[in-house]
C-alpha cells in the first residue's frame, strides 16, 4: 500500500525505472497536500500514471492531480447495462427532528455535530427505527415468509449509530424484528468488525448501524436496504452511500459475466 511504500527507505528497494505503469486506486485521495502519493509518483518519474475511482469527486472541492479523464462510466450506465442492481427509492416521513439548527452555508456540508443535535433525540429516533423495521420486515416478507432485509444504516455520528442500534435491539427483544450491531471508525477494531460483518452476511445480524466505515472501499454485497439517516450536501458521499446497496449478490455476480446481453444481466442482478 502507499502507506508503507512512500517512505524513502522503502522506495529505495526498487529501481526508479522498474515500473512502467502506476495504478492509483481511490485516486480522489491524490491531491496537492497528499505527500505520500507525491513521493511515489516523483520517484517512479518515468512511469505512466492511471487513477481509478468510483466517485472521483471531493466534498472539499480540492482538484485531482490528473490531466484528463480517459474513461467515465456513471452509476446509471452500469445499472442500465445490468452490472449493478437497480435501486428502488422510498422516502419516509418522521416527526420530531429540529432542522432549524442546521446552518445552510454555500459550498459547505453540514457538520456532524449540527446534524446530531437536530436528530439525536429519543422520540424521533424511535420513529426512525420504526420506519426502518417496518420496511425491512415488509419488503422481506414480500420475498419470503419471516424474512428481514439485510440493512445498512448511515448515521450522522457514532453516538447516533449506538443509539439507533440500541433502539433496534430493544425492538428485537420485544418483537423479534432483527438484531442490530454498530460499526464505527472510532470504537470498532478490525477483528471485531470482521466478526460483525460475518454475522451480518450469515443473517444473524440484520441491521448495521454505521458511522465512518461503510463508504469508500466498503464491500458487502449482501446489503439489501440502505437507510440514509445522515443528512449531507456532499454529492460524492451520497453516491458512496447509495452505492453500498447496488452490488449484486456474490452468488449471482459470476452469472453477469456469462450473460449474453444487458437484459439477461439485469434479470440476474435483480435476483
Amino acid at each position: 500500500s502507499k502507506d508503507t511504500l512512500w517512505r524513502d527507505k522503502r522506495l529505495g528497494r526498487f529501481e526508479q525505472d522498474e515500473f512502467g505503469l502506476l495504478i492509483i486506486d481511490e485516486c480522489s485521495g491524490w491531491v496537492e497536500d497528499n505527500s505520500s502519493w507525491h513521493n511515489i509518483v516523483r520517484y517512479f518519474n518515468q512511469a505512466k500514471v492511471v487513477g481509478l475511482d468510483a466517485t472521483p469527486l471531493r466534498g472539499d472541492k480540492k482538484p485531482l492531480l490528473f490531466d484528463s479523464i480517459a474513461c467515465e462510466y456513471p452509476i446509471w450506465d452500469a445499472v442500465n447495462d445490468g452490472w449493478l442492481v437497480e435501486p428502488i427509492q422510498q422516502y419516509v416521513m418522521t416527526s420530531g427532528f429540529d432542522m432549524s439548527q442546521l446552518r445552510d452555508q454555500v459550498g459547505k456540508d453540514w457538520t456532524a455535530g449540527e446534524v446530531d443535535r437536530a436528530w439525536r433525540k429519543e422520540r424521533p429516533m424511535q420513529a426512525l427505527a420504526g420506519q426502518i423495521v417496518d420496511w425491512a420486515v415488509k419488503e422481506g416478507n414480500a420475498r419470503r415468509k419471516n424474512y428481514i432485509l439485510s440493512t445498512l444504516v448511515f448515521n450522522s455520528s457514532v453516538e447516533m449509530a449506538r443509539d439507533l442500534a440500541d433502539i433496534l435491539n430493544r425492538r428485537h427483544a420485544r418483537d423479534g424484528t432483527g438484531k442490530a450491531a454498530v460499526i464505527s471508525s472510532l470504537d470498532t477494531d478490525l477483528q471485531e468488525r470482521r466478526q460483525i460483518l460475518a454475522d451480518f452476511e450469515a443473517g444473524e445480524i440484520k441491521y448495521l448501524s454505521n458511522w465512518g466505515i461503510a463508504t469508500k472501499g466498503f464491500d458487502c454485497p449482501n446489503i439489501e436496504m440502505v437507510v440514509l439517516s445522515r443528512k449531507t450536501k456532499n454529492h460524492a458521499l451520497m453516491q458512496q452511500m447509495i452505492g453500498r446497496g447496488l452490488r449484486p449478490l456474490s452468488e449471482t455476480a459470476f452469472k453477469l459475466n456469462a450473460a449474453k446481453d444487458a437484459k439477461e444481466r439485469k434479470a440476474h442482478a435483480a435476483q
